[in-house]
């Protein structure tokens, strides 16, 4: 019998290789981390991402099929989950560990991170069950949800070790669990104060979409949401703390430096002086420093055509503006479609500053017609939001399935219909499965959020825009957007997140909903603009 370990394992890594490659939320951790603004609730991310990589390479991989006699012998299962476990275990320890350091850093606590030991007991327990069934059909599924869970486990371990260590090196630390929202039954049981010693295993664990948060009290005043990273005294005022950190206390000098930037336009002419102290106005008056700091930076490269009762628009970094975009309307606040539009001149000018260049390739082609003959002709973009390295495409379809679905998989997930009839049969059930629920959760969400819109279209007409964007709504399914036929080129959906992000300077609540829907693409759209303002500068 020949041996197919050897064979099945490099096919294995390889795959694990190229997957974790294009992961957009990999690049986005990592990206954190090198900011160094990674949270453990970055950790997790990774940890889920590395866990349903390394599942669904194991189920296309390790099926009856390919087994002898339709079993998982224990040599078999030894030799592969052994080691492509244990390269889990090392790749989320070690970012694990990074985030602590970080944490560390910040709040001026020089100790070392402690990196929690592999479980390998947890990883026997898997190769001894997977192994002992003679019906590797009847057991496949232990490769699917444990091994997530083990990868998550890494980081809850992390956690617990590093509390212990601070604990025993003098720190007094206490650990405090706090429900959000619509807690279920199994967090709010473990909501309170705890004394490190006395608390429960599990208050450091958290199931998929919890936003329940868990602090560490040093016991000298000192007190860190686990998960976001924000160190503060409990007398006082998160606000006043977060506005801190945001870098308030230079926004004169950035508000200052944005003014003279738009001085430099002709704005004022074309718009009038009214319009322009009331947007000037606005601008001084924003709590958002990366907008204002876009506006400091680049503000002075915009060019301004005359104000018109017009739709309003941008063709590269010159703008079009009407009076409805600053006074407002039904589905827009003041000075709303102002920020929309100026974003997308940013945006355009921001592939300038990153590829040298007023336009890059995108990777793909579309088949024209040139003089008589069909041919593929390279498709190229002019916004830096579309370029390929940042996924944000992929990021706003994902954030708005698992928004509306939790993990259920997506349809694409299941890749092509098999041939043989009883894969086929599988595939079609499962894939009726996650269409019925699809439907039914759609619904369910649209039936919410369009009693919302209703009463306040101004909040959720980005959201609405964004969600046809997709492709998986009809035409304005909030009761606004381009229509279905807009989105068809490439980086329309890109282009129009990054306009939308920018108005929000404008809309509060509108930037609580996009922000709730959309955690990955906005976290990406801020790399984003990050390297546009790092470079230009």
């Amino acid at each position: 019998m020949d041996d197919i370990v050897p064979r099945l394992l490099e096919s294995i890594q390889h795959q694990f290789d190229e997957r974790t490659k294009k992961s957009a939320k990999l690049k986005n951790a990592a990206i954190a981390l090198k900011k160094k603004e990674a949270t453990y609730l970055d950790a997790n991310g990774f940890a889920i991402e590395l866990g349903e990589i390394l599942a669904s390479i194991y189920a296309k991989n390790l099926t009856k099929k390919v087994l002898p006699d339709g079993k998982m012998y224990y040599n078999i299962a030894e030799r592969i989950i052994q080691p492509t476990m244990k390269n889990n275990y090392d790749l989320i320890s070690g970012y694990a560990g990074d985030v602590q350091k970080q944490l560390n850093q910040a709040a001026g606590l020089y100790l070392k991170t402690q990196i929690p030991d592999m479980n390998q007991d947890r990883i026997n327990g898997i190769i001894n069950r997977i192994s002992s069934e003679p019906d590797f059909d009847k057991i496949k599924w232990m490769l699917d949800e444990p091994i997530v869970n083990f990868s998550q486990s890494i980081v809850d371990d992390s956690i617990k070790k590093n509390a212990d260590f601070q604990s025993r090196s003098g720190l007094r630390p206490k650990i405090i669990r706090r429900v959000s929202g619509h807690a279920c039954k199994w967090c709010q049981s473990l909501a309170g104060s705890y004394d490190y010693r006395s608390a429960p295993d599990d208050i450091y664990r958290r199931h998929e979409r919890c936003r329940c948060t868990v602090e560490y009290d040093p016991g000298d005043g000192r007190r860190q949401n686990i998960w976001s990273k924000i160190w503060r005294r409990p007398d006082k005022d998160d606000k006043i703390e977060l506005r801190k950190k945001a870098g308030v206390d230079k926004d004169k000098e950035l508000s200052k430096r944005a003014r003279a930037a738009l001085n430099k336009t002709n704005m004022q002419t074309q718009v009038g002086k009214d319009y322009y102290s009331q947007f000037i106005n606005h601008l001084d008056s924003l709590d958002n420093p990366r907008v204002k700091e876009m506006f400091a930076t680049m503000a002075d490269r915009l060019d301004f055509m005359k104000i018109k009762d017009v739709r309003a628009y941008a063709s590269g970094s010159s703008v079009q503006l009407s009076k409805a975009s600053f006074v407002g309307s039904s589905h827009q606040k003041p000075f709303q479609t102002v920020y929309h539009e100026l974003g997308h001149a940013f945006d355009t000018l921001g592939t300038k500053v990153l590829t040298d260049s007023t336009t890059y390739s995108t990777g793909q082609t579309k088949r024209m017609k040139i003089l008589g003959q069909m041919m593929d002709v390279e498709i190229k973009s002019t916004h830096a939001s579309g370029i390929p390295s940042y996924s944000l495409k992929e990021a706003i379809d994902n954030d708005v399935w698992q928004f509306i679905n939790g993990d259920l998989p997506t349809l694409e997930s299941l890749g092509k219909r098999p041939r043989k009839k009883a894969e086929k049969e599988a595939w079609d059930r499962e894939y009726s499965r996650i269409h019925d629920q699809w439907q039914k959760n759609k619904k369910a969400f649209l039936d919410d959020y369009k009693k919302l819109a209703k009463e306040d279209l101004a909040t959720y007409g980005a959201l609405s825009d964004m969600l046809e964007s997709t492709g998986y709504f009809e035409s304005y399914p909030l009761g606004v957007g381009h229509g279905s036929k807009y989105w068809k080129d490439y980086g329309k959906a890109e282009t129009e997140f990054f306009a939308h992000m920018t108005e929000l300077a404008a809309n509060n609540e509108s930037a609580k909903i996009m922000n709730e829907v959309f955690p990955n693409a906005a976290k990406i759209w801020e790399n984003l603009v990050d390297d546009i303002l790092r470079k230009v500068k």
